[in-house]
């Protein structure tokens, strides 16, 4: 709703309803985005110690890799149309939560 909020602000009028329907929303829960988060970092600190003990660079690389990958999915998330994501609710729901989406502008 936030998201809704600061575009109808941009535009300086209020968004119709295709417009709050091609809306990009984070589909990921926060919790999740920093346990994912938080194991990239572990995985990090993992290839550090394989550097600091002085295994094969092939290993290490490899782990810094996969580190900064997956820090990077927990710093982004996965984002989709809202369009999308209310077509995967019951039709009932989907609607009651566009017209929520919609009062509060």
């Amino acid at each position: 709703m936030r998201l809704a909020q600061r575009k109808s602000r941009k535009v300086g009028r209020v968004l119709t309803r295709e417009e709050i329907l091609r809306l990009h929303v984070q589909t990921v829960e926060p919790w999740k985005r920093i346990l994912i988060f938080a194991m990239g970092l572990l995985v990090g600190a993992f290839s550090f110690l394989c550097f600091r003990v002085g295994a094969p660079v092939w290993i290490w690389v490899g782990f810094a890799l996969c580190s900064a990958v997956i820090v990077l999915c927990g710093a982004f998330g996965r984002k989709a149309y809202l369009d999308r994501e209310l077509q995967k609710m019951k039709d009932e729901g989907a609607t009651r939560l566009l017209d929520a989406i919609i009062n509060g502008l």
